[in-house]
């Protein structure tokens, strides 16, 4: 996200407190703005902050938590999520705006076992995004369910 659209995020969370009725047309900016530079993706395991593979979204920019329906596995040192939005548990993670370059880096070390796919979630300020996440491929039946749905309480 560029420091316009940062700064930006900044202004509307500023007027929408004094003058009624802005949120809607700001966040319209923002989300075109945003959309032309940036992808949004939800992460859920490893990629999280704090998470083992953190590092490998330094050149996006953390937006807010966020959750999305589905259930979440233990594969191994790493988690792997099916998303259902019938599911009634939550996946606890964050929403990211992610320029391009590093999304085709991300699908590479997503691997073989995972498929980038669009969901929506809803942060932890109750916005709603259609967002980029790797789902998990491989049958789930031996894999441990993580009922909290949030791989860094574990």
């Amino acid at each position: 996200m560029s420091l316009k659209t940062t700064e930006a995020f900044d202004l509307f969370r500023n007027c929408s407190q004094v003058i009624p009725n802005t949120e809607r047309v700001i966040l319209n900016k923002i989300m075109n703005t945003a959309a032309k530079e940036n992808a949004w993706v939800f992460v859920y395991g490893t990629l999280r902050r704090g998470g083992s593979n953190a590092w490998r979204m330094e050149k996006a920019t953390f937006v807010e938590a966020a959750t999305a329906l589905g259930r979440l596995y233990r594969v191994d040192w790493y988690p792997g999520a099916i998303f259902d939005q019938t599911a009634g548990t939550v996946i606890h993670g964050e929403l990211y705006a992610v320029p391009m370059e590093p999304l085709r880096e991300l699908d590479a070390f997503e691997g073989d076992d995972y498929e980038r796919i669009n969901i929506t979630v809803i942060t932890s300020t109750q916005k709603t995004y259609e967002a980029w996440v790797w789902q998990y491929l491989p049958p789930t039946e031996h894999l441990a369910h993580i009922p909290s749905g949030d791989w860094l309480s574990l």
